[in-house]
């Protein structure tokens, strides 16, 4: 989720856009924190689902 929310607000000047995926970004961490997981975890997972979805757009 949160490298989706990263990868549109890349593509976008939209401010609102932007907004949300930093929002999305807090609450990742906030959330790796509440379930006793390392914030590193969740960027590895973060990376790995950016590129899932680069490579989706990509081929449409």
């Amino acid at each position: 989720m949160v490298a989706c929310a990263r990868y549109l607000a890349a593509l976008t000047d939209n401010p609102s856009v932007i907004e949300v995926a930093e929002k999305v970004k807090e609450l990742g961490a906030e959330a790796a924190e509440a379930i006793g997981q390392s914030t590193e975890i969740l960027k590895r997972d973060s990376v790995e689902r950016y590129h899932d979805v680069r490579r989706y757009l990509d081929e449409k």
